[in-house]
């Protein structure tokens, strides 16, 4: 619905408008980054972002550093289940493994 909107506003098919938005998206990483972020923010309770945040955190101690959205993308393709958001997985997997001994 929101992509046909933004059709509508750019005078362009949706599918055309899908494409520009995938584009932008690969050719500038931090507006998806900072998607993903603002995303977490809603869908996560205060508790939860900080310890994902702490996770990021400890993984980008080294010399290798991954993006928030990489994180997230991992985090999401380890516990996809059919019917469930991404949001609510992702609330799931953190609390069993911060949970664990």
């Amino acid at each position: 619905d929101q992509i046909e909107r933004l059709a509508y506003a750019l005078s362009i098919t949706p599918h055309a408008t899908a494409s520009l938005l995938l584009e932008t998206g690969l050719q500038h990483g931090r507006i998806v980054n900072a998607y993903v972020t603002n995303h977490c923010r809603h869908a996560l309770d205060d508790g939860r972002l900080k310890e994902l945040k702490e996770v990021y955190r400890v993984l980008n101690h080294g010399e290798e550093k991954i993006s928030f959205t990489a994180l997230i993308s991992a985090i999401v393709e380890n516990v996809k289940i059919a019917g469930k958001s991404a949001g609510n997985q992702l609330k799931e997997k953190l609390t069993q493994w911060l949970d664990e001994p």
